[in-house]
């Protein structure tokens, strides 16, 4: 019922990096349930190799896993509590001190929340040794699949006793794989039921087992680096066993070396050592295990990543304190002594060597790319990338980089030209809370490209134009001029957001509201004809010390709302936007702003009143008022229907401009809702049941005819928190609460219908009230001469047309043809939509009296003259 169209790397999947085909024409990353698969020319996504059928569970121990995660949730706040600083030192109040704490705590245990589809979530990959077309993908759910990329199927598929979190396959010995096995969850399951004994119980357990916090990414606290036989699909050996040192990342290098006995070197970071093992070649039939060499190596710091050179035996890491250390003679048996570089500020996100060893490019939370050159030391910086850098991975032809950013974004950049030759990105906070992403609660629709305006994660900020069914960002708009700037030590840095959004498109104009450090600014923005915007009028403090609530635009006026109650209308004066006037109603805070299709009503929210008002004049038109809730979203109809749509807490409520009273309303907590305008008046709003139950959550979605308060549709989303939903481009869209975006239903069903409708779906809506008989659009086509006439008529608002008494002469001459001028076939002016079409035998057709328009206008007379 809902398809996700949105994608995006979790936590731990940026632990993976992104990986390059053999010949260098694609590039592989993790996204959610699937491996994205671009081209290196562009950078334009080609294919997705997703499964499709739900996971089994491994796990069959399920108390287990309840236990186990109850205590890790409990770990995890006992952690944050013990980092908890008070921000505002200023403030005394122990409650108001205890509730910002518990707040906060909250807030940073839910970043580590396990996603409820996490068993179909791509855990590592890497190329196939042999097949230059093939993928291994591992899966959380013990699964190993082989992917032929081309036609997007699954070729082969095994099965591991845990979730592989890293695997590399050997070139030189095309039999092996070396993986490394995540086995945290099996043993903290084991530790939870230790820790909940009792004291005594616990003296009697001969093994004291503790708990370990982890807050990497890949939440892998104990691992085991095994070799898996690709021919055989089974594990042939252990390599190491590693408990509570959290593994960061590791990195293999082929060699193929005649005088050694070894082809493979594997080197993995954990905590702070690094393991290094070089591994003999097995010749098949032979029953003995593959010669092994390992050396442990300790670092007084934990490390955050780790690098191998391509041909020596040399290797580089990074640790949280932003210290490099390359470590040189990795083959002797004595402890080597590393050289240090340092620059970074922060932690080391990740390293990666050059194509011939003599570079090392590194990056992290500065948002710069720092290239090093080892022999002298120099360093070469590219500055001001979007985001935190997650990897970096070396073109095989030595001519640039590509770097992953934490916005979902690649970038290539060419070394030799110091060129950027491409950055193309998805949406920058998928996985996170809607609630920040959507600017003013609403996916706003830009008018020219009809992409979805979104919040990016930047800190200067920026608005991302996001189009969804595309899954990418056609461009971003920086929303201030100046550099992101990292964090000074534990404090946290300068953010810049958008609050509100509105578009003009007549005057190619957007409005945007931005707050930083409290201090908010209006600034309007031109749209140029290649697409960017640039900034016309920027106003500090557009309404003092107030804050805005909402804004809302149309042709060449823009108005904006505070939480005083008051609102400006900005009116474009000589090219530049102007304060025109100003109005208030009551001192309290404005809920919504909406103008009517023409232009000639404004509406102003203020609590439970709806109030009208004339934009050009200022002055009110009409107060409504019903509900006891504050309106928190108004719509209106379009142009074809004159209702205006409230939303509350409690319930929707749709009025009737003509007669100034409730059309109807509902009563359901809806938590979104919007209009099709395009489609003569639909409605849909979204819901989701079981927030606070025990149960899981299922989204609901409702279409509604405006004109009838029976749905037209009713769509039920399991597992989906809607946070909005959106009529767009005959499809209905869906953001949750974590920023992932969802095609709901069939589009024909709940887009604008077109005027023929060749087969009817077998949806919910034929369910529940069958089949729908529509008009024909061949008769449309010839009768094209006379409905053109009347649409004018009608076109303006319905609240000041004249009454109905005094056009029914000229609707009628519209509507009526003369004899001259032919008549239309009566087969043609309906057809049933079904699928077997019912004839009509001509026998059975009835005779219809003619009657001459004079005949009509006398009896229309009577009924349009009556009081």
């Amino acid at each position: 019922m809902a398809q996700k169209l949105s994608s995006g790397c979790t936590r731990a999947q940026r632990c993976h990096g992104i990986k390059a085909s053999v010949d260098g024409k694609l590039l592989f990353e993790a996204h959610g349930d699937a491996v994205v698969v671009r081209g290196t020319k562009t950078g334009q996504i080609q294919q997705y190799l997703r499964i499709l059928d739900a996971p089994t569970d491994p796990n069959k121990n399920a108390l287990g896993e309840k236990m186990r995660l109850e205590m890790r949730n409990a770990q995890l706040r006992a952690h944050f509590n013990a980092l908890y600083k008070n921000p505002h030192p200023e403030i005394t109040d122990e409650k108001l001190l205890a509730a910002h704490k518990t707040n906060w705590v909250k807030r940073q245990v839910a970043k580590y929340a396990i996603p409820a589809d996490h068993l179909s979530h791509v855990t590592s990959f890497a190329l196939h040794p042999t097949q230059s077309n093939h993928l291994l993908v591992a899966t959380a759910d013990h699964l190993i699949r082989v992917w032929d990329i081309e036609q997007g199927t699954v070729v082969d598929t095994f099965t591991v006793r845990a979730p592989v979190v890293w695997m590399e396959a050997s070139t030189v010995d095309p039999s092996l794989v070396v993986l490394v096995l995540n086995v945290t969850p099996k043993l903290e399951r084991e530790t939870a039921f230790y820790l909940s004994k009792n004291e005594e119980s616990k003296k009697s357990d001969a093994k004291i087992r503790k708990w370990t916090v982890n807050t990497h990414g890949l939440e892998t606290t104990h691992w085991d680096m095994v070799a898996f036989n690709l021919s055989k699909g089974v594990v042939e050996e252990l390599i190491t066993e590693t408990r509570h040192r959290p593994f960061v990342g590791a990195a293999m290098q082929q060699r193929s070396s005649a005088s050694s006995p070894y082809v493979n070197t594997v080197i993995a970071a954990g905590g702070n050592e690094v393991f290094y093992c070089r591994i003999g070649v097995k010749n098949t039939g032979d029953a003995a295990p593959r010669t092994l060499r390992s050396n442990l190596i300790k670092h007084v710091r934990p490390l955050s990543c780790v690098a191998i050179h391509p041909t020596s035996d040399e290797a580089v890491t990074g640790d949280c304190f932003g210290q490099m250390q390359v470590w040189r003679n990795l083959d002797t048996d004595n402890d080597p002594v590393p050289s240090k570089l340092h620059w970074h500020a922060h932690t080391v996100g990740c390293v990666a060597y050059s194509a011939d060893g003599t570079y090392v490019a590194s990056g992290g939370e500065e948002f710069v790319l720092v290239l090093w050159h080892l022999e002298s030391g120099r360093r070469h910086h590219v500055p001001r990338l979007s985001a935190y850098l997650t990897g970096i991975l070396t073109r095989s032809d030595g001519s640039g980089y590509y770097v992953a950013c934490r916005d979902n974004s690649i970038l290539y950049y060419n070394h030799i030209t110091s060129t950027r030759v491409w950055q193309v990105g998805c949406l920058a906070r998928y996985g996170l809370s809607s609630a920040k992403t959507l600017i003013n609660q609403h996916m706003a629709v830009e008018p020219w490209s009809q992409t979805l305006a979104l919040q990016g994660t930047s800190l200067i900020g920026n608005i991302q134009f996001y189009h969804p069914l595309q899954d990418r960002v056609l461009t971003t708009v920086a929303l201030t001029e100046r550099n992101q700037v990292s964090r000074t030590f534990d404090e946290s840095p300068t953010r810049t957001y958008a609050t509100q959004i509105a578009f003009s498109a007549p005057s190619r104009t957007m409005a945007t509201v931005t707050t930083t450090n409290g201090e908010s600014t209006l600034r309007f923005w031109t749209r140029k004809s290649d697409g960017s915007f640039e900034v016309n009028t920027d106003v500090d403090s557009p309404h003092g010390t107030n804050t805005i609530t909402a804004v809302s635009a149309h042709d060449k006026l823009i108005v904006t709302g505070d939480d005083h109650g008051e609102f400006r209308v900005w009116a474009q004066v000589d090219g530049v936007w102007n304060c025109r006037s100003m109005s208030q109603f009551r001192e309290v805070p404005i809920g919504a702003l909406a103008f009517s299709d023409d232009g000639s009503l404004l509406a102003v929210a203020y609590g439970p009143l709806l109030t009208l008002w004339d934009p050009q004049t200022n002055a009110l038109r009409s107060v409504l008022s019903y509900p006891k809730d504050a309106i928190s979203d108004l719509i209106f109809s379009g142009a074809t229907t004159p209702y205006i749509v409230a939303r509350t807490p409690s319930g929707i409520y749709v009025w009737s401009l003509l007669t100034c009273t409730i059309h109807w309303f509902y009563h359901i907590p809806v938590s979104c809702m919007s209009v099709d305008k395009d489609a003569k008046g639909q409605l849909v709003v979204g819901l989701t049941t079981n927030r606070k139950g025990n149960k899981d959550i299922v989204g609901h979605v409702i279409v509604f005819s405006l004109d009838s308060p029976i749905p037209t549709a009713i769509y039920r989303l399991p597992n989906i928190d809607i946070q909005d939903a959106l009529f767009y481009k005959q499809h209905l869209l869906v953001m949750d609460t974590i920023s992932q975006v969802h095609a709901v239903g069939d589009a024909m069903l709940v887009s604008s219908l077109p005027v023929t409708i060749e087969a009817e779906s077998n949806s919910i809506l034929k369910q529940m009230y069958g089949s729908w008989t529509t008009t024909d659009v061949a008769s449309s086509k010839e009768d094209g001469k006379t409905t053109s006439s009347s649409n004018g008529m009608f076109e303006a608002p319905a609240h000041v047309l004249p009454p109905l008494r005094s056009l029914y002469r000229s609707f009628l001459d519209t509507m009526l043809a003369k004899a001259k001028e032919g008549k239309v076939e009566q087969n043609k002016h309906q057809k049933h939509a079904r699928e077997e079409d019912i004839v009509i035998s001509p026998s059975k057709k009835v005779k219809v009296d003619e009657e001459t328009p004079e005949d009509t206008y006398a009896a229309l007379k009577k009924v349009f003259s009556k009081k």
